[in-house]
């Protein structure tokens, strides 16, 4: 009943692989817009944002990997490049939310993702993703205490 044409819901065989393409590339959208203040174009525009991404993507697909679940560093760049594009202009909502004196999601992304790799004992594919989420939350944090 929910089904439209601009808005489909179709039965899907390999729901993990979705769910972690989708917080792998919520991940860098909300890591690197927040920081960069910038809108969520940047990865379309900018070849060094989008080398940037690719650092990010690659330990998140390690530690996918681990919890069973496959996919390509290909795979996820295409859809946050196409993602990136079709919301160009756009600010992703952790910048908003940091804007506004919010509290941010960043803690079920980056901290989740971190907290798995230190389960799977993979500590290095955790460095740079928990360390951006702890920017994250010192930007969070001043923002708080200024609103």
């Amino acid at each position: 009943m929910l089904d439209t044409p601009h808005f489909q819901f179709r039965q899907e065989g390999n729901i993990q692989n979705i769910i972690w393409k989708k917080a792998i590339i919520n991940t860098v959208f909300n890591s690197v817009c927040p920081l960069l203040e910038t809108d969520n174009g940047i990865f379309y525009r900018e070849p060094t944002a989008l080398e940037f991404a690719r650092k990010l993507i690659q330990p998140c697909i390690s530690i996918a990997g681990k919890a069973g679940v496959y996919l390509t560093l290909q795979e996820v760049e295409t859809d946050l490049v196409t993602i990136s594009s079709a919301s160009d202009g756009q600010q992703i909502s952790t910048l908003q939310d940091i804007s506004r004196g919010k509290q941010t999601e960043i803690d079920t992304l980056n901290f989740e993702i971190a907290r798995l790799a230190g389960e799977f004992q993979m500590p290095a594919e955790a460095k740079d993703i928990l360390l951006l989420g702890e920017l994250i939350k010192i930007k969070e944090k001043i923002n708080l205490k200024n609103s």
